[in-house]
């Protein structure tokens, strides 16, 4: 029997036909009535492993004041999971830009790096995360951490909670139960969920369609990267969304005073011969057109890649430890620069 559960576990992930439970979601997520928002990080929370560790404030961050210490300057960095530091145990981009910063600076004068990331968060998402919570911290400096998949509408994270829209109230009452129970050893199984959703949908007459979002990083594995990006880009929507959202981010700068730098990362996949470079510049027009400043993190990897050091990537969309030591040293020299 227990030969067969596992070989059945092992089915189901390798097919892909249990509903997906991303890491992340692991008992670090909830919902939120934030419209801006729809999802945040919960508070308080230490994953099993010890990598991931969530303060009071739900920033994956170490324990903070809400008051701006005396004699301190913040840094406030926000985007999706990459600013979050999936692919880093510890050393997040935000943990290593502190000690940059902070071995630049000569007498009583200290950073703090706060980190504001939410894995799957779109433009819209970051745009009401700075605006709401990240303002209250009072930053001097605000990086936004742009990933190309950030004008879509949606994430893999919650594509199927946020698309509630028209959902039974079977669907609605199934995608509760996996949330919750995804918090738990059990909840984790996805022939679990598997079984749970089967069950659900007898219950319901049918009623409960098995649906998968597809995000970009399967269609990077699957060798449909580029396309991928290049319809996304060309989506009227898409685009209304891009300047949008940096119009929001470029209002809440002029107004508070505070700089907002948007430092782009590229997709690591054939960086030798990038193609998406033209996606980095409409970005570029956009943000500057908003008065934000711009840095393109792709020629500084294009430049490690090319001394053939060791890895810097976890996968095609996220830095490893190394790699995030890369950009954070990059911005801190174009912060030190100003």
């Amino acid at each position: 029997l227990a030969l067969a559960v596992v070989l059945g576990e092992a089915a189901v992930r390798v097919c892909g036909l249990g509903p997906d439970i991303h890491g992340i979601r692991r008992g670090t997520i909830r919902l939120t009535p934030d419209p801006g928002l729809k999802y945040e990080l919960l508070p308080n929370v230490q994953t099993p492993e010890g990598e991931v560790l969530i303060n009071e404030f739900g920033m994956r961050n170490r324990p903070i004041s809400l008051e701006k210490p005396a004699g301190v300057r913040r840094v406030a960095c926000l985007g999706d999971s990459i600013a979050f530091g999936m692919g880093a145990r510890r050393e997040t981009f935000s943990v290593q830009l502190e000690r940059e910063l902070n071995a630049a600076v000569e007498g009583a004068g200290k950073w703090e790096a706060l980190n504001f990331g939410v894995p799957g968060y779109h433009i819209g998402q970051i745009a009401a995360m700075l605006t709401g919570r990240a303002a209250r911290f009072a930053p001097d400096e605000v990086l936004y951490l742009y990933c190309l998949n950030d004008p879509q509408d949606t994430s893999k994270e919650l594509e199927e909670i946020l698309r509630a829209d028209g959902m039974t109230a079977a669907r609605r009452d199934y995608l509760g139960q996996v949330w919750e129970g995804a918090r738990s050893g059990l909840g984790r199984s996805q022939l679990w969920q598997l079984i749970r959703l089967a069950w659900a949908e007898r219950r319901a007459g049918g009623a409960v369609p098995v649906e998968r979002y597809r995000d970009d990083m399967e269609h990077l594995r699957a060798g449909r990267g580029e396309a991928h990006y290049r319809a996304l880009y060309g989506e009227p929507a898409a685009k209304e969304r891009l300047k949008d959202g940096m119009a929001r981010i470029g209002q809440w700068s002029r107004e508070s005073g505070v700089p907002v730098r948007v430092v782009v990362f590229p997709v690591f996949q054939g960086l030798a011969a990038y193609r998406l470079g033209d996606l980095h510049e409409a970005v570029r027009r956009v943000a500057e057109a908003e008065g934000l400043s711009v840095l393109d993190l792709l020629p500084v990897y294009q430049a490690e890649k090319q001394s053939g050091g060791e890895p810097f990537q976890a996968d095609p969309l996220h830095p490893n430890e190394r790699g995030y030591g890369i950009a954070a040293r990059a911005v801190a020299r174009a912060m030190n620069s100003d």
